[in-house]
């Protein structure tokens, strides 16, 4: 219940790592991803789902993080 945000972990050491994020419920909620410091997400500090069902996955680069 409520928003959730997850703190991704520094890009330098998670090289290679992914994850799938899935929002499920139907709440007027959101799911935040944030950069750890100010590393991005393509691009931006955060990346923020809304809708039920929807889901991406990010990968990391060493640098920061893409959507894909």
């Amino acid at each position: 219940s409520g928003n959730t945000t997850l703190n991704l972990p520094a890009a330098a050491s998670s090289t290679g790592l992914e994850f799938t994020i899935k929002k499920t419920d139907s709440n007027a909620t959101t799911v935040t991803l944030d950069g750890n410091a100010s590393e991005l997400i393509d691009g931006a500090t955060t990346f923020t789902i809304t809708e039920q069902h929807a889901s991406f996955t990010i990968i990391c680069d060493g640098t920061g993080w893409l959507v894909v």
